[in-house]
């Protein structure tokens, strides 16, 4: 962990649990969101974990991490299982980052944070572990990369599936992989080689051939060396600028930090640790800052379609924080590109063959309006930008739903109608959220006149006369609909800003009264 050697042990225990706890929280939302079918999730897990063994942390300082943060949750913040199955992946990557010999940070190097660790005793489960990994990796020196390991995972899967523990250790066996692949790609050092390339083809074997039958497609298929190579980083929008580019379309490397992508974890560390980090992508500092807002808000919104209570608060932690800085909607959505937005539907039915990507992005942008339009009608001030037409408006590209301005006007109108429904809940609104708000923040959604007043034509329109028909309740809508359980989640995620906004208020007057 690094810690300011010149500070006294108290500030350095502190800064210490400070790094050790980000570390906590970037894993623990990559481990949800990854199991929710993301690919880039579990990539974000395996970032994690190669700064966290670089910096000196272990995995018995995760786990003694994650048992106090259970503790103090009162039990609420992972289920015995997944508090095992986290760890369990975090082992596998550490472990193989070890094997391998991964090198520790120059100042981890030098206090000796991890001295004897390895000669400490250790339980008959990570025995187990420490031999899959050494058996793995030796496999991996002689030509298993991931495109191997999947065809031989294919044929090996007998017609009735897998059981429990075949398709467990077949999924160890692919975090351990993606590892690997992710350490070469980066040019990491290891004290052991890793081979000359995974890319290259067996022997006798066809260099142009994938070795796969082409109509076979595998949707949880882990990727080569080539794929996990860093993004090239969107435009960025100006404020006010809601163009529908797809994402990723300019081909600029975002900043690296020892080889590494940085853009998830960066945003977890403490403010010393991400001003050592600074140093190194030199005048790519804001633009790390503003991709890694974007990256944190994809991981947090994948583990959030999952049902994770921790990764709605996550989503809108992160979307607050973009708020506050000022970037527009659009821009921090054009920070994406496809491949990291790619998973498996859990909210709508696909039934038509579209892209991968496409319905996240669309529930995605719609998440991220929602956020901006509710801290805007809560009157939030924002710190940076300006008030330009469209600023608190996200449109993922190709996204059906007719004009701008009017889907925006209809999402706002639900917003305020959700506000105002908890607000009679309450018997109204805080008053220390009302001393802290800006009388001053407006909310600018591209809304001209004839937007506003096509939405009031509408709703005459389809607003139907005394007794023209009857009302049947179903008992079963609520179940059934998918409209009705977006709308639920979209009513959740406004109640989840307004209690981070009271939140905050009661923070400010109580910093206020002790005269912080």
């Amino acid at each position: 962990m690094a810690v300011n050697l010149g500070s006294s042990r108290a500030d350095q225990e502190q800064e210490a649990d400070q790094e050790l706890q980000g570390y906590l929280r970037a894993l623990l939302l990559a481990y949800l969101a990854s199991q929710n079918r993301s690919l880039f999730a579990a990539r974000c897990l395996v970032q994690t974990c190669i700064e966290a063994h670089r910096s000196g942390i272990s995995l018995r300082d995760l786990e003694g991490a994650l048992t106090v943060a259970g503790l103090q949750s009162g039990g609420q913040l992972l289920a015995p299982l997944e508090q095992e199955t986290a760890l369990s992946w975090a082992g596998f990557a550490l472990l193989t980052l070890e094997a391998i010999g991964v090198p520790l940070h120059t100042e981890a190097e030098r206090r000796g944070a991890r001295a004897g660790e390895l000669e400490a005793a250790v339980t008959a489960a990570q025995q187990g572990m420490r031999r899959l990994v050494a058996q793995t990796v030796d496999m991996y020196r002689g030509g298993f990369d991931a495109r191997r390991m999947l065809l031989q995972q294919a044929l090996a899967t007998p017609k009735g599936g897998l059981g429990p523990f075949a398709a467990l250790m077949q999924q160890n066996t692919r975090l351990i992989i993606l590892t690997l692949e992710v350490v070469r790609d980066a040019g990491l050092p290891t004290a052991a080689p890793l081979g000359a390339s995974v890319l290259s083809p067996a022997a006798g074997e066809d260099p142009n051939s994938s070795g796969e039958d082409p109509d076979v497609l595998h949707e949880d298929a882990t990727p080569s060396a080539e794929e996990l190579r860093p993004p090239a980083e969107p435009r960025v929008e100006g404020p006010g600028d809601a163009g529908k580019r797809a994402p990723g379309a300019a081909q600029v490397d975002f900043p690296t930090v020892h080889g590494v992508p940085m853009d998830y974890v960066y945003g977890f560390l403490p403010d010393q640790r991400r001003a050592e980090l600074a140093g190194a992508v030199g005048g790519d500092v804001a633009r790390l800052e503003r991709r890694a807002a974007a990256v944190r808000l994809q991981v947090a919104f994948t583990g959030a379609l999952a049902g994770s209570l921790l990764s709605v608060t996550a989503f809108v932690e992160e979307a607050f924080s973009c708020y506050r800085e000022g970037f527009t909607a659009q821009a921090v959505f054009n920070q994406l590109q496809p491949d990291e937005l790619m998973q498996s539907g859990i909210v709508l039915p696909i039934a038509a063959a579209a892209p991968a990507e496409a319905p996240t992005g669309v529930l995605l942008a719609q998440w991220l309006s929602i956020a901006y339009i509710a801290l805007a009608q809560l009157g939030v001030e924002r710190l940076a930008g300006s008030n330009e037409p469209g600023w608190a408006w996200a449109q993922a590209p190709g996204a059906a739903g007719g004009d701008d301005a009017v889907s925006a006007h209809s999402v706002a109108a639900m917003v305020a109608n959700a506000l105002r429904l908890e607000d009679e809940r309450e018997s109204g609104v805080d008053a220390a959220r009302k001393a802290w708000l800006a009388p001053s923040a407006a909310v600018a959604l591209a809304p001209p006149p004839e937007a506003a007043e096509a939405v009031a034509a509408a709703a005459r329109l389809h607003a139907p006369l005394p007794g023209s028909f009857v009302v049947l309740p179903d008992a079963d809508l609520a179940r059934s609909s998918p409209a009705v359980a977006l709308l639920r989640r979209q009513v959740g995620l406004v109640q989840q800003v307004r209690e981070l906004v009271i939140r905050k208020a009661l923070e400010s007057e109580r910093s206020t009264e002790r005269g912080v």
